[in-house]
């Protein structure tokens, strides 16, 4: 079969562009999960595109596509650590096929540029100028290259299916962290983000605004580019800051710490209530008290509160492609392992260890 055909075949929905004016996240991606079926239909679709006369795609520094002529009828691949894409231009039509983790949605899930289009028409109310903040996309890149700090996500602690779970465990959590973080740093935002976290629970945009912006100030995308970077990182190393700062404190207080995941501290002993803690923005609060847990490593864990089953697992597993994960049991993170893949530019995109535990 043709090119189009394949993709048509597999459901592809192309979206039609300007002539020279491409833009491939506006176009629908075909998804699959990173499964033996997504990368049976992900291979065939690329190498339907290596046996075609495409050229490869024209791109600028920051990833996206050129206005040129050159491009009109043209693919490329892109492999990162939790996906992989084919984009494909054949004249105004762009195709994008995607294969990676899934969020299953109810169809009202808010995207990035939706919550960027609120946040900055909210600063505008408020008087503030998004563009003043901006640097260029190559100062964003460099910061995100040499000066981007790390997630605090660490497990102090591991354990084997054989072990008992840890008792009296207990998690804090700052509300909103990381916009909290891009007040307390660059505080002319304090007015915008009080606001749209006042409202959270009024207005669901609100929400998603204060989960999306923070991550899209930082993105190579359009219409981002990395341009607000330098307030992505300055919110995260506060929000690393206030980690450090209550660990000590809980310590102090005769507590252990068990792990840290992003915005949040995993610690045993005593509960724990001190200075900051409260319901607003920045603020901390107890929120899983007298917990059973267990940790398998740093990005898996279970846990045990009233009698509820909680299980948290970074990336997507062999288990989650036969069932929910609500309907996981104590020790199902021991029996299960991530999907992995590699990839290789005659074969394409490959799982390799699809049993290997984490």
């Amino acid at each position: 079969m043709e090119l189009e055909d394949i993709l048509s075949h597999y459901g592809a929905v192309p979206a039609i562009q300007e002539k020279h004016r491409y833009n491939q996240f506006n176009t629908k991606p075909l998804r699959y999960e990173m499964s033996e079926t997504g990368a049976y239909v992900f291979n065939q679709i690329y190498h339907a595109c290596r046996e075609s006369c495409l050229s490869t795609i024209e791109r600028t520094a920051s990833g996206a596509i050129k206005k040129n002529i050159k491009n009109s009828y043209s693919w490329d691949v892109a492999v990162t650590n939790t996906y992989v894409r084919i984009t494909i231009i054949l004249g105004k039509k762009v195709y994008v096929v995607r294969v990676g983790h899934l969020d299953h949605v109810d169809g009202k899930t808010q995207y990035p540029n939706a919550s960027w289009k609120a946040f900055c028409k909210l600063c505008d109310e408020k008087g503030i100028d998004i563009d003043d903040f901006a640097i260029t996309t190559e100062e964003g890149m460099m910061i995100k290259a040499t000066d981007f700090p790390k997630a605090r996500i660490i497990a102090f602690t591991t354990q084997k299916e054989k072990d008992d779970g840890l008792e009296h465990c207990h998690h804090v959590d700052f509300h909103s962290s990381h916009m909290a973080g891009l007040v307390n740093t660059h505080p002319e935002f304090r007015p915008v983000v009080e606001e749209l976290y006042a409202n959270r629970k009024i207005n669901p945009i609100y929400k998603a605004v204060l989960n999306q912006c923070w991550g899209a100030m930082q993105s190579p995308k359009i219409p981002w580019e990395c341009r607000w970077t330098h307030l992505s990182r300055d919110a995260l190393n506060d929000t690393n800051r206030r980690l450090k700062e209550l660990s000590g404190r809980i310590v102090a207080n005769g507590g252990k710490i068990l792990a840290y995941n992003t915005d949040g501290i995993w610690y045993q002993g005593e509960i724990y209530h001190g200075e900051g803690e409260g319901k607003g923005l920045g603020c901390w609060e107890n929120d899983h008290t007298e917990c059973t847990m267990r940790f398998k490593s740093s990005g898996a864990y279970e846990f045990i509160e009233n009698g509820e089953y909680h299980v948290v697992m970074r990336g997507y597993s062999k288990l989650d492609a036969v069932m929910s994960r609500k309907d996981w049991q104590w020790g199902d993170i021991y029996r299960t392992g991530l999907v992995v893949f590699s990839w290789d530019d005659e074969k394409g995109l490959i799982l390799e260890d699809y049993n290997n535990g984490i």
